[in-house]
């Protein structure tokens, strides 16, 4: 039997991303909170935005994914490495805040992201949670969204975009990406 941390008291407002949280003043509803950022702007959020994870062990799950430095990213970079070719890693998207490129090759202009099949949208290997449905299709149209914005704010800027899926074998994709470089750095 585990014991709560809160003993009694209600546990503190969830919020979905980071930053310092105050309770709401007087007057406003006691399911809306107010979250400062960096920028110090006082940003009201409904809780209801973000839905309780519908258990324990899915909560567990859910914290431990990693942003960076996945299998596939990891077995892709190998190959390019040993390859030959260097490269930048989380390079942060220009003119983008808390955006960047998986791996990047700044003098070709070329931007490599590996995206996983669930948080993606993989046309083959997509699903959706059962809990929380709707919560989970805004969450997943707004990933892909984001994705196509990435690309072309990056093809503006004149850069390549080459997008990978998690379920690719490493060798093909590191295949794809070489041929890629290799192409661009042959251009006079």
């Amino acid at each position: 039997m585990s014991v709560s941390v809160y003993a009694g008291r209600r546990p503190p407002e969830r919020v979905p991303h980071r930053g310092a949280v105050q309770r709401a003043p007087r007057g406003r509803s006691s399911r809306t909170i107010l979250c400062v950022r960096r920028c110090r702007r006082d940003i009201p959020f409904s809780v209801a935005s973000m839905p309780f994870p519908s258990s324990a062990g899915v909560s567990a799950r859910m914290s431990k994914q990693r942003r960076r430095d996945t299998a596939p990213e990891i077995s892709v970079r190998k190959l390019l490495h040993a390859r030959g070719l260097r490269y930048r890693v989380a390079w942060p998207i220009p003119g983008m805040k808390r955006r960047t490129v998986d791996i990047a090759f700044t003098r070709a202009k070329i931007a490599v992201f590996i995206d996983g099949c669930f948080w993606h949208s993989c046309p083959e290997h997509a699903t959706r949670p059962a809990a929380n449905d709707t919560w989970w299709s805004e969450k997943l149209a707004k990933n892909t969204a984001r994705d196509l914005a990435t690309n072309e704010h990056l093809n503006r800027q004149g850069w390549r975009v080459i997008r990978i899926w998690e379920h690719e074998d490493p060798s093909e994709a590191a295949d794809r990406i070489v041929d890629e470089v290799m192409r661009v750095r042959a251009r006079p």
